[in-house]
């Protein structure tokens, strides 16, 4: 029995090779042809099977009926500016990165569509982008509705509780795995819809941190992608600076820091210079070493040098069991969060998405969500 072909459009798949950022010999080597057959699908000189057109698609992570089109479909939006310290020798995304940059865009596009089909309202983020990174604090920790002790929660359980007081405010956050050489995270601005993405590879604090500091870029109305260099000193590009001191003060108020200093520490007003002070500091606001770092520099009760004592594995995860196995949707709820799937089953349950839509989007059996969905009406 003949193969059955797929007559991909070679222009859009050179195309979709060249934005995945991966090698044409990688891509050829993973779906297990010679160099030279990808070569001629790319020139149309031949096509590959629809088997292998699948595989191809999934792994370019493009859907299958992008590849039928004249021509390649224009960009989304402009990029997100790439922040990191001038000593970088990174300037651009990674192919993961680039990847799960493209979904993210691809899923706030159906939630604002989502939203405004549902009628939600925009959302309302503080103006705070002029004010000083201890006023901002305050001001997003009223916004937010901040957890109150963070000593009643778990380091794990403190990122859930600002994650979901974050969305209940409009903004939703994905947890994505960028990778240990990935970016900390980036944040896409828009007006019913803004985004923020977190790097799984870190540890919880790190992400909290990293969630605090991608939301000091949507109050500033800026598409963001933050390396995973560390902001260093006042010669640091200033909206990094501003976001990475904002994050700090949000977590850590000062009076709360001052007094635990105070009674733990014997804290007179002296300069901290040991990290085993600065590690009971971030312990008990269960936030990254680091934070609790950035917030003593900034009330000059410690200086630069100790941020560049901390070590470069601080903020790696601890190493674990892997727990109970997890169903896909329930895979993509931690990924996409609450509120991604939430209005995902609004929109079937008003018949605004299908089936198809739910594959398509999530990734996920329609019917599980389906259930759901029937569940909370």
């Amino acid at each position: 029995m003949p193969r059955s072909v797929a007559s991909l459009s070679p222009t859009v798949l050179a195309w979709a090779i060249r934005e995945s950022g991966l090698t044409a010999a990688d891509l050829a080597d993973h779906l297990d042809v010679p160099p030279a057959t990808l070569d001629a699908w790319t020139l149309g000189t031949s096509s590959p099977s629809l088997t292998q057109a699948r595989k191809l698609a999934a792994r370019l992570r493009r859907p299958l009926a992008v590849f039928f089109l004249p021509a390649p479909p224009e960009p989304a939006r402009a990029a997100a500016k790439f922040r990191h310290p001038p000593d970088s020798d990174r300037d651009a995304l990674n192919p993961k990165e680039t990847a799960y940059m493209r979904e993210a865009i691809r899923l706030q596009r159906l939630l604002a569509w989502l939203l405004e089909e549902l009628d939600e309202p925009h959302v309302r983020l503080p103006s705070i982008a002029k004010l000083s990174p201890e006023d901002a604090g305050n001001r997003l920790r009223a916004f937010i509705g901040a957890p109150a002790d963070p000593t009643a929660f778990t380091a794990s359980q403190y990122v859930a509780a600002w994650r979901a007081a974050l969305e209940q405010r409009g903004i939703s956050v994905f947890f994505l795995p960028l990778g240990a050489d990935g970016c900390r995270g980036f944040s896409l601005a828009h007006p019913r819809a803004p985004l923020i993405v977190v790097n799984t590879a870190f540890s919880a604090p790190a992400r909290l941190f990293t969630m605090l500091h991608e939301l000091g870029h949507l109050v500033r109305g800026t598409d963001s992608v933050c390396s995973t260099d560390a902001v260093i000193g006042a010669a640091a590009d200033p909206e990094e600076r501003w976001c990475e001191a904002t994050a700090a003060a949000t977590l850590i108020p000062w009076p709360e820091c001052a007094a635990f200093m105070t009674a733990k520490l014997g804290w007179q007003g002296e300069k901290v210079t040991e990290l085993a002070q600065a590690k009971r500091i971030a312990t008990h606001f269960r936030v990254s070493l680091r934070a609790a770092v950035l917030r003593l520099i900034e009330h000059g009760a410690a200086s630069w040098p100790l941020f560049r004592a901390i070590p470069p594995a601080a903020d790696s995860k601890s190493g674990g069991g892997g727990g109970e196995g997890r169903t896909r949707l329930q895979a993509r709820r931690d990924e996409l969060g609450e509120r991604t799937l939430d209005l995902v089953a609004r929109g079937l349950r008003r018949d605004l998405l299908g089936r198809g839509d739910v594959v398509a989007y999530l990734r996920v059996p329609p019917l599980a969500l389906e259930q759901e969905a029937v569940g909370a009406s």
